[in-house]
This record gives C-alpha cells, structure tokens and sequence, in this order.
C-alpha cells in the first residue's frame, strides 16, 4: 500500500511529451482527436493533449473516431445548440436604437494566422453612450467534421468575449449567443480595434469553416440596471491587463506552468475612485480536466509521470499588484462542447461553454498605492498549472471628473497561506486521492474624491475539497469535487455605512466513467456527470436612491451516456441523455427553465418567468 500527506504546494509542474496515456475519465476516445480543440490554442499543433485519449494506463493507441450515421438522430437537418441561462433583459421602456455588424467572417485553417482584425467606427445614430443596454449577439454556423475550439473577442485589447464553439454534424449546426457588454459602454463610445481569435484546422479529415456574424445592438430609454450598482453606474474607463499585441494568438496570456508568471505595467489615471478587476480565464492541453489529474506521488510509483498529467487536483488563479496579492479564483470547471461526450452537449450545451465565466475582484482599497502617475505592476500565475491556461484581465475603472487627482491609502492587507492537504492511499493503479485547501484573503483602504472620505473593506474566503477515485486498474474513475467563493465588500463614510455586498458561489462536479474492453476489442464507454453553479447575492446601498436587492442562482445539469466504440473505431451504439434545471430569482425577477434531452430528441422543456416557479 503506497500512503503519503504532501502539501499541494510542493506538487511541481514537469515538462512532458504528450502521452497516448490517461488515467482519469475525460474522453475524446469518444469523438474525434486532435492536436488543437477548445483545449488547444495555435502553438499545440501536433500535440496530443494526454487527457483526449482515455485508455487508462493500458497504452490506448492514438484514436480518432467518426460517429456512425446512425446514432447521429440529429443530422437530418441543421441544429440549433443552445447553452441554457436567462435571456438578456431589455430595461422596461427601452428601444433599440440601432445595430451594427462588427465583424463577418470565414474561418476556414486559421491555426497559424493572426486573430482577425477590424475596425469599429460607432454609427453616429448609435449616440454617444448614455445606453441602457448594449447588447453582443455571436452567430455562428458549421458543416463537416471539426473540433470544438477557444474562441474571443477583444475590443481595444480588452475582453468583451469568450466562448467555445461547437461541434458540428455533416449536415450543419447553428447557434446564436447573446451577451450583456453594457459595462464595457466606455469602449463603445469611439473607433476602437476589435480583435477575433478563432484558431481552426481545416484539412482532408477535419471539414468544418466556422461562419461568424458578431454584432452589437443599443438600447436607450428606461432605466439602465447599472445605475443601481454601488455607486457611478458603469466603469469610466476599462484598461486591459492582456499582451499588447494580439498577433501571436491574441490578447490573452498563455501560462505553462506554476512558475509562469506574466505580468505588465499599468497606469492608473490619478482621478479614479473606483476600481474592479474582472478576471477572464480558460484551461486547456494537460489541464483541461485539472480536477481529475493524479498527485505526483501516485505517477512516480507507477513510473508513469511522463505519459500522464499529474500536479494533483487543486488549482487556483493568483493575481497580484506590486507584488501584493490582490486577487484569487477558484475556477468554474467547465465542460467543453467536446469533453466527456459530445453527444451530451447536443443540443444543449455545457454550464458555461458559450459563454465563459469572468470573475470580478473589488480592488478599490488598492487605489491609494496606483494612483501616482506611475506604471505599476500586475501579474497572474495559476497555482499547480499544467500547459496551458489562458488568461487576462480587464481593470474597470470609475474617475472623479470633478477634480484633477483623488487621493488616498491601502490601509490594511492580509493575505493568508495557502491551506493544502493531499492524502494518497493507493494499491498500484488503483488508489484514493483527497484534496482540501482553503485560503483568505482582505484589505481595507480609504480614498478622499468629491464623493467625501469613503473606506472600502473587501474580505475573500475559499474552500476547496475533491475526491478521486481508481477502481479496476484506473479503468473506472470517480470524482467528488465542491469550491466554495464568500465575497464580502462593504463602503463607508465618515458619517455611516453606504454600501454592503455579500455573494456566496458554490460549484459542485460529481463525475464518474468507465471502459470495459472486451476480448473482441470492442470498448463500452460509461460517463455520468453532474455539476452546477450556484450562486447568492445580497446587495443593500444607501447612496442615491438606495437599494436593497438579492439574487439566487441555481443551475444544475446531469449527463449520463454510454458508447459501443468497436476496434475499427465507429461508435455503432450509444445512449445520452442530458437534463438541466435552471432556476434564478431576484428583486427584479425571475426565470426558469427546465428540460431534458435524449439522444437528440426533447424530453420536456418547460420555461417561465413567475417566481412562485422558479423557488420551487
């Protein structure tokens, strides 16, 4: 029996040729593989990223599978795909002004070229800002054979995108996504470079040229729903925290590893008063499935650290200003429209594929220390980071237009170590894995503007716990995983309290898979997951009209399927059923949403907007 206690932090990143070898669940033995997917960015061409081809640690041969006709149900005509969340709301009273096609495009083989490049020049019937709503709406359109691939949208280098397309069918597919960018109005208001990045493969075996139409439509009238944010509606100015220049792939960062760290020099304009760090991420090749990665302890003896992915199951996104830690994330972990099953994601898509979460960090306290003239230094690194994540950051920013230079000072910062345990307990390839961190984080600071004296005390606490699970020779693997995120951010005066905002996330994944070879060769794949987002926020202000408001957010979706994949590699048989229930009530309103799929046909789909509905 091998048994060891290490600290998450001493599990190091080691450089690794990819393997046709896996120990953990995730698939693509079900589907088509490839050297670049929405895992997979322009410098991993002819990479096979380990966790694509599940065989267990038997040495599975490298495998690219084409569905039988049979099982495609859904290729009789075009698809419609969806990811399920509550439509945009239109402010009551609101009209759209006008829209504008950003950019039309064919991405046909983009792996080696640059993002595409447009410029935006904003319609003069469009205004000059001052919108309720300003809506981004993607549609895209696919035939053939292709992967899913990282896909974003950057305006003056900061992210207004992120998104992962889908997989087509022979006969096409078509989706539509819609995004609330009314905080990034700033950016909208004059001729700015707008940057897509699509990297596909188009060759002999991979057919499919992704259509993209992305436009912008603007909304004025009514009451705009930022003007009820703590104070100052929509940031003044949205500064990037990205690579300058997006022709090497884009704006976004690519880290390797725990050590990569990248940082830039931003110059915060001296009459800010506000400021928010909105983190934008995505993990990809080795750490696509980080939650089901193996500690070292377990790889070393087996004597197989160089054909599996390993650095344990806990990973966290730091970020830092001038060297003080100013941010963390524990990440959402998403499920590409090619992960686990394709078939899962058909037509519904995975919780946050279409559209990927970004993560807001109050750093208003930290305003004191930046706001000098002076370029200060920013910088993010993911803790036990595999290639590849990508990352930026955009920095959201209110000014004082009333004076020339605010001023004030970071009067407390408190950054605890990080708590890690990592227990192994395993019998050659079979073993369990369990892993708990938790870390805190806190600062307080005071800044003097026309607003008064204000002190903003933002306090971050995270829990992180995952169990992984070997059985039958690694042949079978479970995980149990739940990340826990408490935000408490409060603003005072001199004279009494303005603004408190409490928000709670919790994001459980419960995940099991199975192969079983038989003597024929013929492999029977099974996959359950079961993973949501759940969401609470109280928000209660006192400053102009005041507010007193809350959210609840449940969004819960089950997968379950099996595949009959012969030697010869065409899935003959094969059963998926996905089931979603999404649930969101608020002072403003409420939505929800149920349904379930089977093998491309609908099961029930039931909506509504009545609240007494949506608790239930």
């Amino acid at each position: 029996m091998g048994t060891s206690d290490v600290n998450s932090r001493t599990l190091r990143t080691r450089h690794s040729q990819p393997s046709l070898l896996l120990i953990c669940f995730f698939v693509t033995i079900v589907l088509n593989s490839s050297g670049v997917s929405c895992a997979k960015f322009s410098n991993a061409v002819g990479r096979t990223p380990r966790h694509r081809y599940l065989k267990g640690v038997h040495g599975a041969s490298k495998i690219s599978l084409q569905p039988d006709r049979h099982y495609e149900k859904g290729d009789q005509e075009r698809q419609k795909l969806f990811e399920v969340s509550k439509p945009v709301d239109i402010p009551q009273g609101s009209w759209e002004v006008c829209s504008q096609v950003l950019l039309e495009h064919r991405f046909g083989n983009t792996i080696n070229d640059p993002p595409t490049l447009h410029q935006y020049t904003p319609k003069a019937t469009c205004g000059n800002g001052g919108w309720t709503l300003v809506l981004l709406k993607w549609t895209a359109t696919c035939s053939g054979r292709q992967f899913d691939r990282i896909s974003a949208v950057w305006l003056n280098g900061v992210e207004i995108f992120r998104t992962c397309t889908a997989e087509p069918t022979p006969n096409g597919i078509v989706w539509t996504v819609e995004k609330d960018v009314t905080r990034f109005s700033a950016l909208f208001k004059k001729p700015q470079m707008l940057a897509l990045e699509l990297a596909n493969v188009v060759d002999e075996t991979y057919t499919g040229i992704y259509n993209v139409t992305l436009s912008a439509h603007f909304y004025v009238g009514g009451k705009a729903k930022s003007s009820k944010e703590s104070y100052g509606g929509v940031a003044d100015v949205i500064l990037p925290f990205a690579e300058v220049s997006p022709l090497k792939g884009g704006h976004w960062f690519q880290l390797q590893n725990e050590s990569d760290v990248q940082s830039r020099e931003i110059q915060i304009p001296r009459n800010a008063y506000k400021a928010v760090l909105e983190i934008c991420i995505s993990f990809h090749g080795d750490d696509e499935f980080w939650y089901a990665n193996p500690p070292n302890d377990f790889l070393l003896s087996n004597n197989i650290s160089d054909q599996v992915a390993g650095n344990g199951t806990f990973r966290e996104v730091l970020v830092s200003i001038d060297g003080l830690l100013a941010g963390v994330v524990y990440p959402f972990p998403v499920f590409y429209t090619g992960g686990a099953d394709q078939h899962f994601w058909r037509p519904i898509s995975g919780i946050g594929s279409f559209v990927l979460p970004s993560y807001d960090i109050e750093i208003t306290p930290f305003l004191g220390r930046l706001i000098d003239d002076r370029n200060h230094s920013f910088s993010a690194t993911v803790t036990n980071a595999l290639p590849f994540w990508l990352i930026n950051a955009n920095l959201h920013l209110w000014v004082d237009s009333s004076v020339d230079s605010t001023r004030g000072k970071l009067t407390e910062h408190s950054a605890g170590a990080l708590q890690s345990h990592i227990t192994s307990r395993f019998r050659g390839l079979d073993g369990t894995f369990r892993t708990e961190s938790s870390r805190a984080l806190s600062y307080k600071g005071y800044l003097e503007s026309s607003f008064g004296n204000l002190t903003t005390i933002a306090s971050y606490s995270y829990r992180f716990s995952n169990e992984l699970i070997y059985t039958d020779g690694a042949s079978s693997s479970e995980v149990h995983q739940e990340s826990n995120t408490e935000e408490k951010v409060m603003v005072k005066s001199d004279f009494k309290d303005l603004v408190y905002n409490h928000r709670t996330t919790k994001f459980p994944l419960k995940f099991f898979y199975r192969e079983t070879q038989h003597q024929n060769g013929t492999l029977l794949v099974k996959a359950d997951i079961e993973h949501s987002w759940d969401q609470d926020q109280q928000t209660q202000s006192v400053i102009g009209e005041g507010e007193s408001s809350f959210s609840t957010l449940k969004n819960k979706q089950r997968s379950k399927g099996e595949l009959v994949i012969p030697p010869k590699g065409a899935i003959t048989r094969g059963v998926a059923t996905t089931k979603q229930k999404y649930a969101y009530e608020s002072t403003e309103g409420c939505y929800f949403r149920s349904l379930g799929i089977s093998n491309y046909t609908f099961l029930y789909d039931t909506s509504d907007r009545r609240c007494s509905i949506s608790s239930q």
